[in-house]
């Protein structure tokens, strides 16, 4: 692969934008920075890696899976891991996924675990952190590799779709809101909570495109008008949980991974959501999050914490936005 200028340049977040935030309870101390064009909020960190991150070369024999925060990775990654490793599945119970797939976005997203450093270290002795250390495990990882990244497309390597296997999982945005409020509620850096607001105040904030990671319909519509590529794959999340064997075996011709029934049953077994509450505790970047990570994993949890003025309010931005993509979401 030959490599790529960055499409986007960089931008500050406007102060009035910071304040904006802080007046709806948000607390952290990070500095942000944010894409022209396209306007994603990043950390200011991504900085330093973003040119590394754009130009990592994939290969034909992986599988990457995207999504926009809290759209059902961590459930959707496990399920993939155990399609791709069909005879390895009882290792699932001794390694969590972060140490059998690669999130790209680690470097800059969250502080690395200790157990990465030490992995790092152990088979990149001359290697420097600076560089990030997930994308050089991941690297110089062998054989087929399950990948998985939040950012969208724009800033992710173009020759990525024509070369490797893509599954796109995307959400409602009235649970993505719902369950990325419950999670920044619990989350923690350095001791101090992220988030002190309540639910309208960081539902706004939301509906305003300029939390971590927005333009939520940006991210959307890059992944869904590229649906007819050959290599990319759509999964909605509320299909999942309506008929998680019917979507396995879209997958399975997806990926080519010639699974038979019974073995996609298995798939479903393995990954299931009691299994990944119970092994929760064995996934060490969770640790900045008080209580428990995974949540109920329903549709339809909006109506049990919104206003009626707040849904109505939710409901316009949804209608105008979608219009202009031509998606339609599931609530219930």
């Amino acid at each position: 692969m030959s490599r790529h200028p960055l499409p986007v340049t960089f931008e500050e977040v406007p102060a009035e934008v910071v304040a904006r935030h802080s007046s709806r309870g948000f607390c952290y101390k990070k500095k942000m920075v944010r894409t022209v064009p396209g306007r994603f909020s990043l950390s200011e960190a991504y900085l330093k890696l973003a040119d590394a991150h754009y130009n990592f070369e994939f290969r034909s024999s992986d599988v990457v899976l995207l999504s926009y925060p809290k759209s059902g990775t961590t459930w959707a990654s496990e399920l993939l891991w155990a399609m791709m490793n069909i005879d390895h599945l009882d290792s699932m119970e001794k390694k969590n996924i972060h140490g059998r797939a690669f999130y790209l976005d680690k470097d800059f997203a969250h502080p690395i675990p200790e157990e990465d450093l030490i992995r790092f270290r152990q088979k990149l002795p001359d290697a420097k952190a600076e560089e990030g250390v997930i994308l050089q495990l991941a690297a110089a990882e062998k054989g087929p590799r399950l990948l998985w990244s939040h950012m969208p497309l724009l800033l992710l390597n173009p020759d990525m779709l024509n070369t490797c296997k893509v599954v796109y999982v995307a959400r409602n945005p009235k649970d993505v809101c719902v369950s990325a409020f419950h999670f920044i509620s619990k989350l923690r850096f350095e001791g101090l909570k992220v988030y002190q607001g309540e639910f309208s105040d960081f539902a706004e904030v939301f509906m305003d495109d300029s939390f971590m990671m927005m333009p939520y319909w940006e991210h959307i519509q890059q992944a869904w008008q590229q649906r007819d590529h050959e290599h990319l794959h759509i999964m909605f999340y509320e299909d999942m949980k309506k008929d998680l064997m019917g979507e396995l075996r879209k997958l399975n011709l997806h990926l080519m991974t010639g699974l038979t029934e019974q073995q996609l049953r298995q798939v479903s077994e393995a990954a299931s959501f009691d299994r990944l509450k119970s092994l929760e505790a064995k996934m060490p970047i969770f640790k900045a999050v008080d209580g428990s990570f995974f949540r109920k994993g329903q549709t339809g949890d909006w109506k049990n914490i919104a206003t009626s003025e707040l849904d109505i309010r939710m409901d316009r931005w949804i209608q105008e936005k979608s219009r202009m993509i031509g998606i339609t979401f599931q609530y219930s």
